[in-house]
Parts: structure tokens; C-alpha cells; sequence
């Protein structure tokens, strides 16, 4: 079974096939795409096509893929949410700078008050979220040249 990195949405799948003992593979989409050259159109039923059509040409060549760890995965999701709110924040301090910038004489502006607010409850679950992957880290050592690898990779 071939199927595309869908950034999560194929999860469900993939537990599926590893609890019935099926072998799948996950195939980017971009080689998919770039395997094909120019071409038009895209909706679900022709993306699976040219996914099946891939799938099928590469089949010698491509090995069936490895039953995903279960910690990877959760610090994946925990990086990918901190990464989340990180984002955020940037925004609002961004626009408590611009604000403060543009209308210095007003100490107590309603925005900024708002932003900075934001920022609070944001930094809390951060907090908690870094130290959540310290935990798995400490837990499970094997993982940590993957964190490493993980962490070097800019967005």
C-alpha cells in the first residue's frame, strides 16, 4: 500500500496497517510531482491515480516502510506545537512593537494590553511543553540524536 506524507492526516491509516501487519510505504508528494513534469488538474481522485501510477513504476525500488516509533512521533508533535506558539508570539510582540512605535504617548493602549496578554498565556503552556520533551528525552536516550537532527532542521 502506497500512500503521501499528508503531515499527520495519514496517522490513523499507518496504526491501521502496522495493528493488521500491512506493508506500506509513504511517498512524498513533491517525487510524486516532480516524477510526473508539467501537468494540470489536481483533486483527490487524480492525486491518488498518480500516487497509485508512482507507487507502481517505483515498486522495485522502494522498500516498504518502518513501523513508526511511538516517541519520535510525540516529540514531533510536541516540537511542532511549540513551533506553533513560538510563531504567535513573534506576531504579537511584533504588533507591541509596531503600536508602541507608531503611538508612544499612550502607556496604557488597549492593543498592547491585549498582545501582552497573549504573550502571558501563551508562554505558559510553552513552559509546559519544553519540558514535557525534556522528559521524553531523559526517557528515552535513543532518541536524542533524532532530537538533535530534528531541531537543526530550519523551517
Amino acid at each position: 500500500m502506497a500512500m503521501e506524507y499528508t503531515g499527520g492526516y495519514e496517522y490513523k491509516l499507518l496504526q491501521f496497517c502496522e495493528s493488521k501487519n500491512i506493508a506500506y510505504v509513504r511517498i512524498p508528494g513533491l517525487a510524486v510531482k516532480n516524477s510526473l513534469g508539467i501537468t494540470r488538474g489536481k483533486n483527490d481522485r487524480v492525486g491518488s491515480r498518480r500516487l497509485a501510477q508512482y507507487a507502481e513504476e517505483k515498486e522495485r525500488s522502494i522498500e516498504p516502510s518502518r513501523p513508526i516509533n511511538k516517541e519520535v512521533l510525540r516529540l514531533k508533535e510536541f516540537l511542532s506545537f511549540r513551533k506553533r506558539i513560538v510563531r504567535e508570539n513573534a506576531g504579537y510582540k511584533a504588533t507591541v512593537k509596531e503600536r508602541r512605535h507608531m503611538q508612544p504617548d499612550r502607556k496604557s493602549d488597549f492593543i498592547i494590553q491585549s498582545m501582552k496578554s497573549k504573550i502571558e498565556q501563551n508562554d505558559k503552556p510553552l513552559a509546559s511543553i519544553e519540558s514535557e520533551i525534556e522528559a521524553l528525552l531523559k526517557q528515552y536516550s535513543d532518541i536524542v540524536k533524532n532530537y538533535t537532527l530534528l531541531i537543526s532542521i530550519k523551517a
